[in-house]
């Protein structure tokens, strides 16, 4: 008896939503993926919790400013990265010409890096600044404390860009799929990957 592995499973769950959410798919996928980060987020205020005495009460408006931040971010994020996806939606949608199949199918396996290059400098804008600025402040800590804190966002943004690189991956597999096995014809082009310049 065959075992399926996870990725199959997950796979065989993608394929579904695909089939049911049809060109609401990539939106969806992209919120839900996002949904993520406040996950993120919250586990790097309880680590933190192991360096920071927080006063009595303080821990809970911390976390709702950082969740806050992070959902404001989010936003920006969010209209990027759908904008990006519009040849994929309007391909689902059934606009399946020779061009909108190709670009479909460009956008689709560049989805991940795109995303990547198009957002990589709105979380230390929107996100790390603000958190240690009101750290310094709410929190008491010094400018030296405060540095370390920024630097320490920063690590955790960057471990969300790598979650959010594959989970991305993974979501766009099964429209990249779909879509090659829409046409005989050859597409152009293999999935681009994260360069070490960008």
């Amino acid at each position: 008896m065959l075992h399926k592995s996870p990725l199959d499973m997950q796979q065989r769950v993608l394929n579904r939503a695909l089939d049911v959410l049809g060109p609401k798919y990539p939106k969806i996928f992209v919120f839900l993926e996002f949904l993520g980060a406040f996950l993120i987020g919250a586990g790097a205020c309880v680590i933190l919790t192991s360096y920071i005495d927080f006063p009595k009460g303080e821990f809970i408006r911390f976390l709702i400013f950082v969740e806050a931040i992070v959902a404001l971010s989010g936003l920006v994020i969010l209209a990027r990265s759908t904008q990006y996806l519009r040849p994929v939606i309007n391909w689902l949608a059934g606009k399946r010409g020779t061009a909108e199949t190709i670009e479909a199918w460009q956008a689709a396996i560049s989805m991940p890096v795109n995303f990547l290059k198009r957002v990589k400098i709105v979380p230390f804008v929107t996100v790390a600044p603000p958190i240690a600025i009101y750290a310094y402040f709410a929190l008491d800590l010094n400018i030296w404390e405060s540095v370390i804190l920024y630097v320490m966002t920063c690590a955790t943004i960057a471990y969300s860009f790598v979650i959010h690189y594959f989970a991305l991956e993974l979501g766009m597999r099964p429209v990249v799929v779909r879509i090659s096995q829409s046409t005989h014809d050859e597409l152009p082009g293999g999935p681009r990957v994260l360069s070490l310049k960008w």
